[in-house]
């Protein structure tokens, strides 16, 4: 495999501009990380944990897999991306990784797909288990709030470029990505009249509505926000981890798709 130092770097010059990054090595650090992985595995996590010895040990530890397996929303993950919880553990360890390889505290450089993004957000709703896994890297990983100005917009699309180009480097295959729906599945949900949606608030609290497969996102957040007894610019919905914006329609909404509701925070 070819040095995925090396490509690291091939990659932020495409990327970035040619600008210089360093990465903070640990004089301390073993040779080679002893992991309960394949040798391919092997050879990058030798590489982008070699600095975080301490970091490797929480990654595949019980505490890291057994935390991140009884989440609800690696459900959620293994339901979307038919996968197992094992993989789904895999796919966040992968993430942390290469955030620890280019030294990325303070989400300047990588950013994650919507898979990644899920099992981080709980991560760090686990307040508990997100103190151990950064006491254990030794290090601050910053999520960074969204922002939807163009400029935020272009800057996150180049910084999942560079993860996915990082990704593919020392894993040798493609993060985890949602497939759509066969086309003969679309055409069974055209024909349908409506379907019922469950919208989940921070609460705990859920509400169902019946919608038809292709209602605006204007429509449903007029009716959240008139069942919840706010205005819809009060609020923000997601699934699987990724906000929806506003748009003519996002169609087509699926029966039994569970939504989740987030109070708009305004800033002062």
């Amino acid at each position: 495999m070819a040095d995925p130092k090396n490509l690291w770097y091939d990659i932020l010059d495409i990327i970035f501009g040619c600008r210089t990054y360093h990465r903070s090595t640990s004089q301390n650090a073993a040779d080679s990380i002893c992991l309960d992985v394949a040798p391919r595995r092997q050879e990058a996590y030798d590489h982008l944990l070699s600095s975080s010895p301490n970091g490797a040990d929480f990654l595949f530890g019980e505490r890291f897999t057994k935390c991140l397996s009884s989440m609800n929303e690696m459900n959620q993950i293994t339901t979307l991306y038919k996968i197992t919880p094992a993989r789904g553990v895999e796919e966040f360890r992968r993430f942390i990784s290469l955030k620890i390889f280019t030294s990325d505290s303070d989400a300047r450089i990588l950013s994650p797909t919507s898979a990644m993004d899920t099992l981080w957000h709980a991560a760090i709703l686990d307040t508990y288990f997100y103190a151990e896994l950064q006491t254990a890297l030794g290090c601050l990983l910053h999520h960074r709030p969204f922002k939807s100005s163009k400029e935020e917009i272009d800057a996150r699309a180049t910084r999942l470029r560079a993860m996915k180009s990082l990704y593919k480097a020392f894993f040798l295959e493609e993060p985890l990505e949602y497939e759509e729906p066969k086309a003969e599945l679309a055409s069974v949900k055209l024909k349908q009249t409506t379907v019922s949606i469950k919208v989940v608030s921070l609460n705990g609290t859920s509400e169902n509505f019946t919608i038809q497969p292709w209602a605006s996102l204007e429509f449903l957040k007029k009716a959240v926000a008139t069942r919840l007894g706010t205005e819809p610019d009060r609020i923000r919905l997601f699934y699987i981890g990724r906000q929806f914006f506003s748009s003519p329609n996002l169609g087509p909404w699926e029966e039994g798709q569970l939504i989740h509701c987030v109070p708009e925070i305004r800033g002062c």
